[in-house]
């Protein structure tokens, strides 16, 4: 999750529908290639805006091989945009899409890096990297998720850690769905155990800090709170939990 980006390649091609007259393309290929792998430490997605509009046209998922696919893409003009699991963008490009579309060929500048707040990957997740079904569950997590379903994201993030129980993204993850239900104790539990595995972060440390204001423990909230943002101090959640925290004296609820 803090490993730096590495060039990497990102290769585009076009299956052609069966009838070239059609107005969409039914099936747009993609697959990333990385020196490093990331595929299996990051979430990936790539997403279209049509150029004439810019509207959203469609996301595709980056799967743990680097694959990626859209489905029923109307001919027209875009902009594609490689973004990391926080958003941000980390490559983007103009591209045509029509039954005459060769292979598009994306290349990352070395300096381009994806680095969430945190540090550098620990021993254990570089020894017990995240299975392509454990990947795949946490993807699916995300997508329910941003759904406002936590319930089922915390469900499939299970999953993730059943079949990758090293995967400290996910405990992190399930943490959050669990702040978010209110079960401040299981989050705690959770973000330990992911700092076990690799190593103190802001993120995880900004949320323990919300899951242990929510128990009432307001001098351990605002001391985590304070971590994240001295490990990070550009991580600006981590300098809103601490304002808020002083703010309330630290012996009222925020």
């Amino acid at each position: 999750m803090s490993q730096c980006l590495a060039a990497a390649a990102v290769a585009l091609w076009v299956c052609i529908p069966a009838r070239p007259q059609s107005s969409e393309i039914q099936i747009l290929k993609g697959e990333i290639h990385a020196e490093l792998p990331l595929l299996l430490s990051h979430q990936y997605r790539i997403e279209l805006s049509d150029l004439r509009t810019h509207d959203h046209a469609a996301t595709a998922w980056v799967q743990s091989d680097g694959s990626f696919e859209f489905r029923n893409v109307a001919v027209g003009d875009y902009r594609l945009d490689i973004l990391n699991q926080n958003g941000d963008s980390l490559h983007e490009k103009y591209i045509a899409v029509n039954s005459m579309s060769g292979p598009i060929s994306l290349y990352l500048p070395k300096q381009q890096t994806a680095i969430p707040p945190g540090g550098p990957i620990s021993v254990t997740q570089l020894k017990h990297p995240p299975s392509k079904k454990a990947f795949q569950a946490f993807a699916a997590a995300q997508r329910s998720s941003e759904a406002g379903d936590y319930s089922k994201a915390a469900g499939q993030l299970e999953k993730a850690i059943q079949e990758s129980p090293e995967y400290a993204e996910a405990y992190t993850n399930l943490a959050v769905q669990h702040i978010r239900m209110r079960q401040y104790e299981q989050a705690v539990t959770e973000l330990r155990r992911a700092m076990e595995i690799s190593g103190a972060t802001a993120i995880a440390l900004c949320n323990l800090a919300v899951a242990q204001s929510g128990l009432g423990l307001y001098s351990d909230a605002l001391a985590s709170a304070r971590a994240a943002r001295h490990l990070d101090p550009a991580f600006a959640p981590a300098e809103h939990v601490v304002q808020q925290l002083e703010a309330a004296g630290v012996r009222t609820r925020p």
